[in-house]
């Protein structure tokens, strides 16, 4: 056997798992979805103005909206602004850096320096 016919045969035998796996779906609120990954603070425009933003342990893809005329089918998402009431936000800056799991619903998010797609607005208890 030549050099080459081992390396073809080296990648074929590759296990299934070594290759990537498809994003995992989520859906658009009202539905309730859990993700999990690590929390990032962003500022943001004005002195002080800061948000919450959930890196995705892996990429998930969303199904298109029904209830929400702007809510697209989107194939890989990355990150996701953390809406929290003023004392579930102080909660959770406490936390950035670290890995968790959050639920709630999703939705579009607005444009801006946390370039997240998506908005994920906590549902209690998580």
């Amino acid at each position: 056997m030549n050099l080459r016919t081992l390396l073809l045969l080296a990648l074929v035998s590759l296990p299934v798992a070594a290759q990537a796996a498809p994003p995992r779906c989520l859906a658009y609120g009202p539905a309730i979805s859990s993700i999990g990954g690590r929390l990032e603070k962003v500022a943001g425009k004005a002195p002080g103005e800061e948000a919450l933003v959930l890196v995705l342990t892996q990429p998930a893809c969303m199904t298109a909206g029904r209830e929400q005329a702007d809510a697209k089918a989107i194939k890989q998402v990355q990150r996701v602004l953390i809406l929290a009431d003023a004392r579930r936000h102080a909660q959770l800056s406490k936390r950035v850096g670290q890995r968790m799991g959050l639920r709630g619903r999703l939705s579009p998010a607005p444009a801006g320096a946390h370039r997240a797609p998506l908005q994920l607005a906590l549902v209690m208890p998580e």
